[in-house]
């Protein structure tokens, strides 16, 4: 599994986050582009994890993202409601 870790994670991770967290100004969905230290290797590994993979549901999933959108007008929203304010080390954000 180490193969899968991707080089760039953290940067990514951060771009994700910033695309996720201002969705409803921007409209517009980040995809993470990810580096690997043996590009090769973790290919394979995906390969042969395809097995599992399934777009079967893929309709679905949207569906109940969209969904979940425009009940709750924003992610943040959605967060509040369902898992509460945020924590950090002082307290409450």
């Amino acid at each position: 599994m180490a193969l899968l870790r991707p080089k760039n994670e953290e940067a990514e991770k951060e771009k994700f986050k910033y695309y996720w967290d201002n969705f409803s100004q921007k409209g517009k969905v980040y995809n993470p582009r990810f580096q690997y230290n043996d590009l090769q290797g973790a290919q394979k590994a995906v390969d042969q994890m395809r097995v599992v993979f399934s777009n079967r549901f893929k309709n679905q999933a949207k569906y109940v993202i969209d969904e979940t959108i425009r009940l709750f007008t924003s992610i943040k929203k959605y967060k509040e409601v369902c898992w509460g304010t945020d924590l950090s080390k002082e307290g409450v954000l």
